[in-house]
């Protein structure tokens, strides 16, 4: 059997009826939350590089553990994501932070208020 090289889990062959996940219905909630203003996206800038590494590194720290690449990509996402195009994004509610992050693989405009597309 595989196991996975971060949590040593075993590998499902193949997907199963108990991975279904109602996306849409999930959205919902979140996305009348960003409508209604409760909750901001904003995007990465340089002051929030110690967020992003902190946010992201408890995950890891708490489902797996922080690798060598980990610490790498999250000490420097300007030039290991940002740089090859992809996107970091921040949401806000009050005090309360999360991050998210994604390469580029499918050639997305630079960010700027003028590519910026309200959800």
């Amino acid at each position: 059997q595989p196991f996975g090289d971060r949590g040593g889990v075993v590998i499902e062959p193949m997907l199963t009826d108990q991975w279904y996940v109602n996306a849409a219905e999930l959205a919902k909630a979140p996305l009348d939350a960003v409508r209604s203003g409760a909750v901001e996206i904003v995007p990465f800038s340089p002051d929030l590089r110690g967020d992003f590494y902190r946010l992201n590194a408890q995950w890891l720290e708490r489902f797996f553990h922080v690798e060598e690449v980990d610490h790498r990509v999250l000490s420097n996402p300007e030039g290991e994501i940002l740089a090859g195009g992809g996107r970091i994004f921040f949401a806000m509610s009050g005090e309360l932070w999360c991050s998210k992050s994604r390469y580029n693989k499918d050639g997305w405009p630079p960010m700027g208020t003028e590519n910026r597309r309200s959800l």
